[in-house]
């Protein structure tokens, strides 16, 4: 009878280290799929950028120095450190240090990689993406290098998630080698391997949980303090742009009351409270709009007709202008987002388009994989500032102009996980807005998951 029990024992570790086994390992295999996806996905979002300022930047090398070239990189904000070299791996330039990577790749990868940008990593301590890319100089050719750090709390997750598959696989192994053991031996060791076995799993689930938890808050801390510092950093570039338009109104305003203390005559009188009115008003808007810039909103997601709308917004700001319209819209466009908040965005993209065209606008949109993208094209001169530039606050090419327009638009598009892009295409300046379905998680410049932006006070021009 005791034979009989050890027997079935051995059976059923043996059948419970298989079945441990097998689901361990497909669990593993999807665990390395999910890694090189994610590798994928971080390689894509850096080499998206940095593809499309290439042409910018192999100018620059043409024309600046290579210390000049790598400070144009950190500025653009496509690493945080660059460095130039020769071929044969002696450093040009470098900003603002070296990158602490001694890594180079073969000269058949740079030449094999998609639109001559080369993405390797993570690498290092901490991890780094390296961004490799080979331009031409008045000297001959060189490499530009450039870093982006990659978070390493999710790599830590990663490193833990696959260290505990391999203690999984371990233990269904030794299961296996209990079993093979001769009956004499395994049947000493059954109960006890089983007691330890669900001992050490125990052990594994509660550390997982512990470390998890650790994780989570100290994401939490990060995200709040750099949610912290972005705001202390945006409220002070745009206070600063307020006092300035502020100091403007109120100087005009004092002028027009000098004019009364002096000429009391009735025309005078009218002429200057005319002009202490709209300077007023002036700085009514001013501090209208910068509110609105700053105010925090939710979206209330719902799914909405993107053709009408933007047919509607095209129809409301061209009352007042003569430009001829065209549409190239994708018949029933539908969009997922908040559409009082797009609305905003796109009456600001329309309004600039209109203001800047010399007799043509076209408007379009179409379906993409998991989103949509619509654009907005002027047959007009062109941006007068660089598009980075451009999107920055209280920066505009108008006259009178506040510069809050376009950052508005661009901050309304982030809040939705898309992204705004200018540009000049075929005698043509373009505007992109590229938005996916509603993602599981939205955030807003900051990093943090949260549902914040400003929506710009209706009547402001994106050139403004």
């Amino acid at each position: 009878m005791a034979e009989v029990r050890r027997a079935t024992a051995r059976w059923l570790l043996a059948v419970a280290a298989l079945v441990l086994a097998a689901g361990d390992g497909l669990s593993l295999s999807q665990e390395l799929a999910a890694h090189g996806h994610e590798r994928e996905r971080l390689q894509a979002q850096a080499r998206e950028p940095f593809a499309a300022a290439l042409p910018q930047l192999a100018r620059a090398a043409r024309e600046a120095s290579p210390a000049e070239v790598c400070a144009q990189v950190v500025a653009l904000g496509l690493g945080a450190e660059a460095e130039m070299s020769t071929p044969a791996g002696e450093r040009l330039a470098a900003h603002p240090a070296p990158i602490p990577v001694s890594h180079r790749p073969p000269a058949a990868a740079l030449d094999a990689a998609p639109g001559g940008v080369l993405i390797v990593g993570p690498l290092g301590q901490p991890p780094r993406l390296l961004v490799y890319a080979v331009v031409e100089t008045p000297g001959g050719v060189a490499l530009l290098r450039a870093s982006r750090l990659v978070d390493e709390g999710a790599l830590a997750d990663r490193r833990l998630s696959l260290a505990a598959h391999g203690l999984v696989l371990l233990l269904a192994l030794v299961g296996l080698a209990l079993v093979a053991a001769p009956p004499s031996r395994a049947g000493e060791a059954a109960g006890g391997a089983l007691a330890a076995y669900e001992a050490a799993m125990d052990r594994l689930k509660t550390r997982g949980e512990a470390r998890e938890r650790l994780h989570a808050e100290e994401r939490r801390r990060i995200e709040g303090e750099l949610a912290e510092l972005e705001a202390m950093a945006r409220a002070g570039e745009l206070t600063a742009g307020m006092v300035h338009e502020v100091r403007n109104a109120l100087g005009t305003i004092l002028g027009h009351a000098r004019l009364l203390e002096r000429d009391a005559s009735p025309a005078a009188a009218r002429e200057a409270g005319a002009g202490i009115r709209e300077e007023c008003e002036v700085v009514e808007a001013v501090v209208r709009r910068f509110m609105d810039y700053v105010r925090e909103e939710r979206l209330e997601w719902n799914t909405f007709d993107l053709g009408a709308l933007l047919r509607r917004v095209a129809t409301r700001e061209g009352r007042a202008r003569t430009r001829a319209v065209e549409f190239e819209l994708e018949p029933g466009l539908e969009a997922c987002g908040d559409e009082a908040l797009l609305e905003r965005a796109f009456e600001n993209l329309v309004r600039n388009a209109l203001e800047a065209a010399s007799s043509r606008v076209r408007i379009g949109g179409r379906r993409t994989d998991g989103g949509w993208v619509a654009w907005i094209e002027d047959d007009g001169p062109g941006l007068a500032l660089d598009p980075a530039e451009a999107l920055r606050p209280f920066r505009s090419a108008r006259p009178g102009g506040l510069g809050l327009g376009l950052p508005t638009a661009a901050k309304l598009v982030r809040l939705h996980g898309g992204r705004l892009d200018l540009g000049r295409r075929g005698g043509w300046t373009r505007v992109d807005v590229a938005l996916p379905d509603r993602p599981a998680v939205v955030t807003d410049s900051t990093g943090q998951a949260r549902a914040a932006a400003a929506a710009t006070a209706r009547g402001e021009s994106s050139n403004d």
